[in-house]
């Protein structure tokens, strides 16, 4: 067995991830993927996440799809609290402590048809990247897929003197002081150093917005970022050298955006990378165009190209629905290299077939348009854009959704208990999207007050006023709102219920979450 003490030097352990859902690492988005990029969608019934943080990810989707998962994080920590989630959803996803070594050596695993690993690649030493190889070699399904991310050359050459900077700093400190503390001393010193006008700014102009960056982001997020041991990017090509001996070869993008080259290049840029005719090769020069700092994308061993019949039948088979109202709906949104425009017509057409909270296929939508003479394809285009803008979602069968609905209550219902001690969880499972769904420590305590019986706006702000004042440590009596202001910044709040129940409440419900 693993001593996973050895790890306690090379990793921050002592301060837990970030509570984050991850999209990628749903079936239903990779299947997606796979279609908008011409490839059959994989079938996935079993699935592995290596290194599953706070463990957010691997529940959701084990509640809220027919996939089976496994797991592995060595932060006890994390798994601790991974595994409570596991059992208020009452799934059947393994999860386990491991280190990567004696997880990926277990004899007891199946072979899988999705291996993931977020955040993972570029936090681990060598020793450890070559057991994830041999993993993947050795328990990946002939037409299964790896989802990997990792942080990217050649936009993050300028870290690399931070990253030295604050960790030889953080290095020098007393190793019993507390890591939030170090990580905060650290960077107040790169920001005194770089305060003295070194020469090294003029070889890195960066380095005073990178900082002023690191400045606004979570601790406990840059205590992991920054400070492990083990931090390496990677040019594309340098992944391609190490996946394709496995028989892998790039598949799709995790980000949809990353599809419509014309979308955030220029027309010299993207007539340049057209005439490329290798697509790893279109991918290294797309990367130095757009300066790129972080990768995330599926491989698979299998490339299976559809026929435009193919892709038709199955893109008009998607379901969709709306997740914000139609009168929020804005043209412009941003990519890599600045603001784009999504085609308003065809938007707009979209968002008012979704508007009354009901599912509809890409096929639904075309046939009730079709005198208009607006192609299939780019209904299913601009689709893809507002599932990229987080207007609409994806949605799976009705016959998933009615085998998955009971875990997903599960755990939302100890999601929204855990709400009251803790606001640190801001997302819920939906069993239509099969994965997570941003809803805030404040909408979950009036979900809750609805679910207690509370009927008002007002008593729901009333509640989760009292929440937080108990939380704070204070004496409450009997009554609820006892303590509530009757000020502007009362009514303020009470608005702020009115208005999510008239514009946030219908998309939850929808959603299947309420």
């Amino acid at each position: 067995m693993d001593n996973p003490e050895k790890y306690r030097d090379e990793y921050v352990t002592d301060v837990t991830y970030t509570m984050n859902y991850k999209l990628e690492l749903n079936p239903l988005n990779v299947q997606f993927n796979f279609l908008c990029s011409g490839l059959r969608p994989p079938e996935i019934n079993k699935a592995c996440e290596l290194g599953f943080g706070q463990g957010l990810t691997i529940n959701f989707h084990a509640s809220g799809s027919t996939t089976q998962w496994y797991g592995n994080d060595f932060n006890h920590k994390h798994y601790l609290f991974a595994n409570e989630l596991a059992r208020a959803s009452k799934t059947d996803c393994l999860l386990t402590p491991e280190s990567f070594h004696d997880f990926c050596n277990r004899t007891d695993l199946p072979n899988f048809d999705f291996i993931g690993l977020h955040g993972i690649w570029s936090w681990i030493n060598d020793e450890n990247r070559d057991i994830i190889i041999e993993f993947i070699k050795n328990k990946l399904n002939p037409n299964g897929v790896v989802y990997i991310s990792y942080n990217a050359f050649p936009g993050l050459i300028d870290t690399l003197p931070i990253k030295k900077l604050l960790s030889d700093y953080y290095n020098e400190l007393p190793e019993e002081r507390d890591t939030t503390e170090k990580v905060v001393d650290s960077i107040q010193f790169l920001e005194d150093f770089l305060n003295l006008n070194p020469e090294i700014i003029n070889s890195f102009p960066n380095l005073t917005k990178k900082l002023a960056l690191i400045k606004t982001q979570p601790k406990h997020y840059l205590a992991h970022e920054y400070f492990n041991k083990h931090w390496q990017p990677f040019y594309f090509t340098e992944m391609n050298d190490i996946l394709e001996p496995l028989g892998l070869k790039y598949a799709a993008p995790a980000y949809i955006i990353d599809l419509f080259k014309n979308l955030y290049l220029t027309d010299d840029q993207h007539q340049f990378i057209e005439k490329i005719e290798n697509a790893n090769s279109q991918q290294n020069y797309i990367d130095k165009i757009i300066n790129r700092q972080f990768r995330a994308e599926y491989w698979v061993k299998n490339l299976d190209p559809l026929n435009e019949e193919e892709y038709l039948n199955l893109i008009s088979e998607v379901s969709l629905l709306a997740i914000k109202p139609v009168d929020t709906f804005e043209i412009i949104f941003e990519t890599y290299t600045g603001n784009a425009e999504v085609n308003e017509k065809i938007a707009k057409l979209i968002l008012y077939e979704l508007a009354t909270y009901e599912v509809k296929t890409i096929a639904d939508i075309y046939h009730a348009h079709a005198d208009e003479g607006i192609a299939l394809n780019d209904i299913a285009t601009v689709a893809a854009l507002l599932i990229y803008k987080k207007d609409i979602t994806l949605v799976q069968s009705n016959q998933k959704i009615s085998e998955i609905s009971h875990q997903c209550k599960n755990l939302n219902t100890f999601i929204m208990a855990r709400s009251i001690i803790s606001d640190d969880i801001n997302f819920m499972v939906s069993p239509r999207t099969g994965g997570g769904v941003f809803v805030n420590n404040i909408e979950q305590l009036y979900i809750l007050a609805r679910i207690r019986g509370l009927k008002k706006p007002e008593e729901w702000v009333k509640f989760a006023w009292d929440v937080n004042l108990w939380r704070s440590g204070k004496i409450l009596d009997d009554r609820v709102g006892s303590t509530f202001p009757n000020d502007i910044n009362g009514k303020e709040m009470i608005d702020h219920a009115i208005d999510w129940e008239k514009n946030r409440l219908p998309f939850l419900n929808a959603l299947l979450i309420t």
